[in-house]
């Protein structure tokens, strides 16, 4: 799988909401890598 083959240290499950700001968001680079979390970010912070 691909947790195997990046040999990865960890592995997350994301999924979109209708509204971010009640949660939070990922923000990730070019390769998918986790670049940082934001805790319920304001609509300002939000991307797609």
């Amino acid at each position: 799988d691909l947790h195997c083959e990046k040999k990865a240290s960890a592995s997350i499950a994301l999924t979109p909401v209708e509204d971010p700001t009640i949660y939070g968001v990922v923000e990730t680079d070019a390769g998918n890598r986790v670049k940082r979390f934001v805790e319920k970010p304001s609509w300002d912070e939000v991307t797609t």
